[in-house]
């Protein structure tokens, strides 16, 4: 379970989906810029060429200024997961029913606090416009029908059991940014006067913490297998698929330091010498290419660690010969792991820490192979993959 669609609008490529799962957006009459998608009434954007699998469980997140609304009903949806040839939707509509107000939006209200035209449940019309506000509503599984919760920053505004939980089959689904839904190239209904700054498609419903903790996303595109690493990203970067914990670098102040995760990501990057093995690398950091990651396979697991330094490699610590420390094996599509030239693999200890280094986050060390333990499952993401 994981992001099976992310849109990083403000990006020079914003019209590429980060996951590799969704096709290119198509602009149907809105505008992409360095501030984000542009959506106005008579213009919206859709993706399409869905690769994954069957969507029911999920969330929909997005981060979106709204512009002073003249119409406070435009109807329209800043994300909607829509079915192709059916009247099928699931929406963050703002509009619809109550004066700018939002409300998770469905086909016939069949998941939306909605009767006689009006909502059934408590709710404020929207306050603010031109800032950045982060919406997202996401849909469970509950005794069979939806539990639908509906945030806003943070903040419930809905959360109620209503209707069955369809299925969108993947060769049927789209991702509309603007209307509710459409029922052909003309029938497009409602609209958003706004910019949706960034979006994201989970395949699970997230908890109402795990929504707030949601960090904007930066933009770099998933790497799903490892024909997809391109050796020349100048920006990489390691999530733990069992923590949600980034790898990071606890600094040693006599030079160098050791892996821990932290909520924060870092930028890392490969290296690899001309005739290395497809996925076999070094993991370097800038300003000092001459570091590698270094696995220190000691006693225990409580003396064990990961080291940022320049442990002897031959001709150089900058420019190593194969074979590399490190080899990437897949797991499933957006999941890897990482075996050391030890055989061992690298893995995230929540029960350790870089004592020595007063470490606060998690201690990264390499553990015999594990294939379906989540602490050596890896979501790696880069300025560039190979599609």
């Amino acid at each position: 379970m994981g992001v099976i669609g992310e849109w990083t609008f403000t990006a020079a490529n914003g019209n590429i989906e980060r996951t590799g799962t969704w096709g290119d957006l198509e602009l149907l009459g809105a505008t992409l810029d360095s501030e984000g998608l542009h959506l106005s009434q008579g213009s919206y954007a859709r993706a399409r060429g869905y690769t994954g699998a069957d969507i029911r469980e999920k969330t929909l997140v997005a981060w979106v200024k709204l512009n002073t609304i003249a119409n406070k009903r435009p109807s329209g949806a800043v994300m909607s997961v829509d079915a192709v040839s059916k009247d099928q939707f699931d929406a963050i509509v703002f509009g619809e029913v109550a004066d700018n107000t939002w409300m998770p939006g469905s086909s016939f209200f069949r998941r939306s606090p909605v009767s006689g035209g009006r909502l059934t449940l408590p709710a404020s019309p929207e306050a603010t416009f031109g800032a950045l506000i982060k919406v997202a509503v996401s849909y469970a599984e509950e005794g069979g029908q939806a539990r639908v919760t509906l945030t806003r920053d943070g903040v419930t505004l809905f959360s109620y059991v209503q209707g069955a939980l369809p299925t969108w089959a993947a060769s049927d689904v789209e991702v509309l940014f603007g209307p509710r839904h459409t029922l052909s190239a003309t029938d497009v209904r409602g609209f958003i006067d706004g910019v949706v700054v960034a979006a994201q498609l989970h395949d699970e419903a997230l908890s109402e913490a795990a929504v707030a903790a949601l960090a904007q996303p930066n933009g770099l595109l998933r790497v799903n297998r490892v024909s997809e690493v391109d050796v020349t990203a100048s920006v990489v970067q390691f999530r733990s698929v069992a923590t949600g914990d980034f790898i990071v670098l606890r600094p040693d102040p006599r030079g160098g330091g050791s892996l821990e995760g932290g909520p924060q990501p870092e930028g890392w990057y490969f290296y690899q010498a001309a005739g290395a093995e497809a996925g076999n690398v070094e993991v370097k950091r800038r300003p000092v290419d001459g570091f590698n990651w270094s696995a220190y396979e000691l006693r225990t697991d409580a003396a064990s660690f990961i080291a940022w330094n320049h442990a002897k490699r031959i001709p150089n610590a900058a420019t190593p010969e194969p074979p590399h420390a490190w080899t990437l094996e897949d797991v499933r599509p957006g999941v890897l792991r990482m075996r050391n030239n030890s055989g061992r693999y690298l893995h995230i200890r929540p029960d350790l820490h870089l004592d020595y280094l007063r470490g606060t986050g998690p201690k990264l060390i390499t553990q015999p192979s594990a294939p379906t333990d989540p602490q050596q499952h890896w979501e790696i993401r880069a300025d560039k993959v190979r599609r």
